[in-house]
């Protein structure tokens, strides 16, 4: 995907443009809605870990995607988090 003058949206757009980091080959697993958070795995390394977030958008199509927004404290910079 790309935008109308050609730029490619992988996660270095997104985390340069949106300041969002997209978290690529990451599977959700559980969404705890009490505590409003997601549990994942990364495909590459099979670790598991919970991630907040703010707001959930659940995706229906082909395949489920689960997408959520959370804020994210990086060297003391702030952030997003995007897991689709």
């Amino acid at each position: 995907m790309s935008t109308p003058v050609g730029t490619v949206r992988d996660p270095i757009f997104f985390q340069h443009v949106k300041n969002v980091k997209v978290l690529n080959q990451t599977e959700a697993i559980r969404i705890d809605r009490e505590r409003k958070r997601v549990q994942v795995r990364d495909l590459a390394e099979g670790r598991e870990s919970w991630l907040d977030y703010d707001k959930l958008v659940l995706g229906t199509g082909t395949t489920t995607a689960f997408c959520l927004v959370s804020p994210c404290i990086a060297s003391g910079r702030s952030s997003n988090r995007l897991i689709c």
